[in-house]
Order: structure tokens, then sequence, then C-alpha cells
């Protein structure tokens, strides 16, 4: 049976004229309004200073008014609000900027309880997938199966460990028909690329390997500029303890001393250097820096994250990654609070880890057997929800709204007893219960 409500569409204001924007959308019992402006009077208008909507529709329903959605702060978008909203006190949305207009605006007017919510662009947060997972599969093949999952973003591996399957940036940022078709894949198909992909070590200390990191990691940055993507994710690199040295080494412990001098030089000669020269060319070019927590490298914590970020500046955050907060012994929830405070959070993934409560005892949360041996671990990667309940999911989710972060969730899936298909499916149907998608109503009750 059809659906007995119809939408309506009602201007109030600028149809024809030049000034005082308004059109109603009205949909069973809820209306929203779009802009409330005014306009000026003509020459034969004598006597009048302004001229606003005629608003006699609104009141008559503004029990079905869910507010205000203002495009831009001119005048002819925003002028009659104080005339309104003396009528009828509704939430108005807008950005920042247009809100701070309002708001002297309505001051003037000896109004100062109106309801404002501020909207940022995409301001609600979109669930998406770490698409190495579907590298046996061409990239058309990927975003058809990406979308018909419901899914509304796409993270994509450029190189490092991750691969480059679906997105090689040499190849693309040469090739500019190449570059187009690739970007109209992807858009086409109503997704957005969340983020570009190319974890690696860059400070590895045989060049022969940090080098190929390097150069793939400044490729990857020219070609999310290229693509509008705001954010390239990777580690931050673990380099030796000395200037000859073969390997990375990875100090977790204060003493002996030894480490501790390790660690100083590693952050004064290698780590803050390094990202100071890349963050520069990273903010030239419109790009953040995700650098995911993952033990091994030097940030792997809130606190080194922060660290590197007040020496460097706030084009460097986070990816964060619940599953590699568990198994060093962090509450995600609470790091999503220390980095989210800090507006540190660039862009999430969502990955369970499980921890065996008796193998722990005999291996340690710095279990060194391979990923292979499951059944031994101390812990161990899973899917959404099979590592820890979907209450603790929805604590994290509701704690990344708290903070403010209102981009994307990208899924990534490790999970040795799952297939990539069953994993990942599993994985969006538990996020599905728990993502708020809404943007924030008003609070009734205040």
């Amino acid at each position: 049976m059809a659906s007995k409500n119809v939408l309506k569409i009602i201007p109030l204001g600028g149809v024809n004229e030049i000034g005082k924007n308004m059109t109603v959308f009205e949909y069973g019992n809820d209306i929203i309004v779009i802009d409330c402006g005014v306009s000026f009077p003509e020459d034969d208008m004598l006597g009048v200073d302004l001229v606003i909507p005629d608003i006699s529709y609104l009141l008559k329903n503004k029990d079905k008014i869910r507010g205000f959605i203002l495009t831009h702060g001119h005048e002819d978008h925003i002028g009659a609000l104080p005339y309104v909203l003396r009528e009828m006190n509704v939430p108005v949305y807008g950005t920042r900027l247009t809100l701070g207009l309002v708001d002297i605006k309505l001051k003037e007017h000896g109004i100062d309880k109106a309801i404002f919510h501020t909207v940022k662009a995409n301001d609600f947060v979109k669930l998406g997938v770490f698409t190495v997972l579907f590298a046996q599969k061409s990239l058309e093949e990927t975003l058809d199966y990406v979308v018909s999952q419901g899914l509304e973003a796409v993270e994509i591996g450029t190189g490092g460990y991750p691969g480059n399957a679906h997105c090689d940036p040499a190849v693309l940022l040469q090739d500019e028909s190449k570059l187009k078709a690739f970007k109209k894949a992807v858009e086409s198909r109503g997704l957005i690329i969340s983020a570009l992909s190319c974890h690696g070590n860059p400070l590895h200390p045989q060049k022969e390997i940090s080098q190929p990191f390097h150069e793939n990691f400044m490729q990857t940055i020219e070609l999310a500029e290229k693509l509008e993507v705001p954010v390239v994710i990777n580690f931050s690199g673990c380099p030796g303890d000395h200037e000859g040295a073969k390997y990375p080494n990875w100090p977790v412990a204060p003493w002996p001393n030894d480490y501790q001098d390790i660690l100083k030089w590693q952050w004064e000669n290698k780590v803050i250097p390094y990202w100071k020269e890349v963050g520069k060319f990273a903010e030239e070019h419109n790009v953040k820096i995700a650098l995911e927590l993952h033990g091994g490298f030097s940030v792997h914590t809130p606190a080194t994250l922060l660290r590197l970020r007040e020496a460097v500046g706030e084009v460097i955050g986070a990816n964060l990654d619940p599953s590699h907060m568990w198994w060093q012994g962090i509450d995600p929830v609470q790091a999503v609070h220390i980095l989210g405070r800090a507006g540190a959070i660039h862009h999430f993934h969502a990955k369970d880890t499980a921890i065996d409560p008796v193998n722990v005892n005999k291996y340690g949360l710095t279990d060194m057997q391979s990923y292979t041996q499951m059944l031994d671990r101390a812990w161990q990667f899973r899917t959404v929800g099979y590592g820890h309940d979907l209450k603790t999911w929805a604590d994290i989710i509701s704690a990344l709204r708290l903070v403010g972060y209102d981009y994307v969730v990208s899924i990534e899936h490790e999970d040795g007893l799952m297939s990539v298909d069953e994993g990942f499916k599993r994985a969006v149907q538990n996020l599905q219960q728990v993502m708020i998608r809404e943007p924030l109503g008003e609070m009734w009750w205040v």
C-alpha cells in the first residue's frame, strides 16, 4: 500500500524576486524551513524599512516545525529571523559563521533564547570499509559490492603494507584520464573516499626500505589533493637506535637506562624532524595525516600521538583503531576522549580484539607469536562484535559523537576465524545496530 504522505514544497518568498528567501518542506507531520530572509522595499513602499515573508502558514503549523536550516549568512537568507523567532522558538541550523551573524542580529532585537545547532560539512558519521579486503576483486567490483552492503565510504590502499591493488598513485598522477576515470568510478556510485592509506615504515634505518615507503607516501599526499580526499593514513615509523643501525628498535621500557637514551635519540633526531618536514608538505597540499597507533612504531599510544602533534602541529592526528588499544591495555573509550578533546582524531578504524584470559598470563600482551598461532596467542584480531559486545561498541560510537567526531567509521577486517566476506558482513551488521546517524536533536527536557 502506498504511503499517504506526500512531500510538499511551499515557497513563502524568494520566487521571482530578490530577497526574503524562505522555502517550506513538509512531509507528514514534519516541516523544515530553508532560510528566512528579508528584502528591501520598492520605491512605492513609503514608510517601509524591510519586507519579510508571509509566515501565517508557519504560525498555523508551528507544532510541525522541526527547525530552520540556513544556507548562508546574507540578509536575504537570515534577516527575517528576529521577527519570526519572536513568534516561535524552534531550532536553527547553520555553520558557525552563519549562526554567529544570526546571534548578533537576535541580540540587537532582545532575543537571547534561540536554539542553535552548528553544522559542519558532512556532519554525520558514515560507515565505510578499507578496501584492501577485496584486493582479489577489481575496483569496480569492489565498489559495487560495498554499495550493495549499504556502505557510504571507502578507504583505499595506495601502497606500503596494504598494497595498491585498486589505486597506484604513480600511475594516476601521470595520466589525467585514468585519474578522472578513477574518481568517476567512486562518485558515480554515491561513495566518498574517506582516506588513502599507505602504511609503511618511512623511518626504517635501511634507506633501501624507508625510501620507497617515503616516496609512496609523498605521492599519496599529492594524489589525495587531486582527488579531494582530506586524509592520508600511515604509521609513524620506527627508526634504529643509532645512525648505523640496520633494524628498527622499539623501546617500551624505562630501564635499563639505555632504552631512555635510545628513545630520546630517536625522537630528537628522526621522528620529529621527519614529521615536521612531511607535515609541512601535507599542509601545502591541504591534506591531514592520520597516524595509526600501532605497536612496533614510535607513535603507538594516545600520549605518543599527542607528543608528536605538539611538535609538528594539527596536521598530525590519529587513525584510531580500538583493536590496537585493547591489546596494549588501553580502554578505547578513554582513548577517544583523550584524543577527541584535543581534536586529534582524523580517521577511525572499526576492528575488534579478543584477549585470551589464559594465554595472556603465559605470553603477556606483547605476545610475539605469529598471528597464525591463534589457539595459543594471548590476543587475536576479530571482526566487530566478536571480541567485545555491542554495548562496548555503542559506548565507543557514542564517545566519538560526544567529542565531535563526525567523519567515517572504516571497517578493517583481519579476523583469522572468518572469511573476508563473512567477517565483513558481520561487522556491517553489528555496526549498523550501534551507529548514530541523525543530526543532534533538541534537548527538549532542558
